[in-house]
């Protein structure tokens, strides 16, 4: 009679097992599912940041090359939604898209502020995300002596 009942016993085990496994499996299913849109997440998150450090760098660049030119040239430098690669140059397929307006706030004084807006990776359209930088440049004047 012993050895009967290992028999059953051993028969009901081997049932257990194949749901231990599929259960099993699915948890891991469920911990890599997870896993992969944390690091979806975190990807997205890079990108975005990457793209606003770019508007930034364009921004800033822009801002620099107005400080070298004559300042009763600065008004060359306006313009309106011109699309830009991530180097600032004039691209057609850029993802960034700048403007710059220059305001004369006084005689020897003019605002320059330059938007950069960042194009949306998804829907390929330019929404909120965007950098600005505001400066003043003055004309400055020699002493007369």
């Amino acid at each position: 009679m012993k050895t009967i009942r290992a028999t059953k016993r051993s028969r009901l085990s081997e049932g257990s097992s194949i749901v231990e496994a599929v259960s099993s499996l699915f948890i891991l299913g469920m911990f890599i599912s997870g896993a992969a849109e944390y690091s979806l997440s975190c990807k997205q998150l890079s990108d975005s940041a990457r793209s606003h450090y770019q508007a930034v760098n364009i921004a800033k660049n822009r801002l620099e090359r107005t400080k070298v030119m004559d300042f009763d040239h600065l008004e060359y430098f306006t313009e309106d939604r011109v699309r830009v690669n991530m180097s600032g140059v004039p691209d057609d397929r850029g993802h960034f898209r700048r403007s710059t307006t220059i305001t004369a706030t006084g005689s020897d004084l003019k605002e320059i502020h330059v938007l950069v807006n960042i194009q949306n990776r998804r829907t390929l359209q330019f929404d909120q995300s965007k950098e600005e930088i505001r400066s003043w440049l003055a004309n400055y004047q020699a002493p007369a002596q």
